[in-house]
C-alpha cells in the first residue's frame, strides 16, 4: 500500500480502542438506566447480555447464563432488586437498548 504526501499533505493516524459496554457502565446511574432500558425492551436473550455486561462493569463474574436462570438471584447479587410499575403501551423495537446507547452514556 502507498500513501502519497507531499507539500499540503497531513497524515494523520489515531489508535482506536474497542469500544467495551461493561466500561462505559461506570456508574450506578449508567447501569440502571442500561438496565432499565433493556427491561423495557422484553429481549431475554438482551437482558442476559447486559446482566453480562453490568458485572464486568462491576468486576464480577456471573455463572453462564443459559435457558432459564435465577433472574431475582442474579440481580441481588449485582445489587438490584425488582420494582413493579404500571406499564406504558409499548412503542420501541427490540434492538433498541442498543441503539440507546449514547443517550445514558452521558449521565
Amino acid at each position: 500500500m502507498r500513501i502519497h504526501t507531499g507539500p499540503g499533505y497531513r497524515l494523520y493516524i489515531a489508535k482506536l480502542e474497542t469500544f467495551s459496554i461493561p466500561k462505559t457502565l461506570n456508574t450506578e446511574a449508567r447501569r440502571l438506566a442500561y438496565l432499565s432500558s433493556v427491561l423495557e425492551d422484553g429481549d431475554t436473550a438482551e437482558l442476559k447480555r447486559a446482566l453480562t455486561y453490568i458485572a464486568q462493569s462491576k468486576g464480577k463474574n456471573l455463572p453462564p447464563l443459559r435457558g432459564d436462570f435465577d433472574l431475582l438471584k442474579v440481580l441481588k447479587q449485582l445489587g438490584f432488586t425488582l420494582q413493579a410499575l404500571e406499564g406504558k403501551k409499548p412503542t420501541r423495537s427490540k434492538k433498541r437498548a442498543h441503539s440507546r446507547l449514547n443517550s445514558w452514556a452521558n449521565i
